[in-house]
């Protein structure tokens, strides 16, 4: 099949065709282009430039998506941990072991920058 005609194709649809490629993890946490991606490059297919520029495209809108502008507020910066976390899980299905390493780094950025917060409002507290 071509990528057309599995972007046609429903996200179950393409879950169940995924499900006969031996050894793939973390199928229920695909994505619909993630999941053509796999079937595509298992078929033989491979993937093409212009693919291969619209998911650097894609990686590079996730990481801007966890990146802030300014001061956050605690509800803020656990929002980001969580879908900094979702991305790390979605890494580590994919085996992209450095990005897992990068959501790391990011996840014990934010929870250091929360126990600041949270050890400044206590000696606010104190004086």
């Amino acid at each position: 099949m071509d990528k057309d005609a599995l972007k046609k194709l429903t996200v179950a649809d393409l879950k169940e065709q995924a499900k006969k490629i031996p050894d793939v993890k973390g199928l229920s946490s695909m994505k619909k282009d993630e999941l053509i991606e796999l079937i595509l490059k298992h078929e033989g297919a491979g993937e093409t430039a212009q693919s291969a520029a619209q998911s650097s495209t894609q990686s590079s809108q996730t990481k801007t998506k966890t990146k802030t502008k300014g001061p956050l507020d605690k509800s803020g910066i656990k929002q980001l941990i969580r879908a900094l976390k979702q991305e790390k899980k979605d890494a580590i299905s994919q085996q992209d072991h450095a990005k897992a390493r990068q959501c790391n780094r990011q996840i014990h950025d934010y929870k250091r920058r929360l126990r600041k917060m949270a050890g400044s409002k206590k000696q606010k507290q104190k004086q």
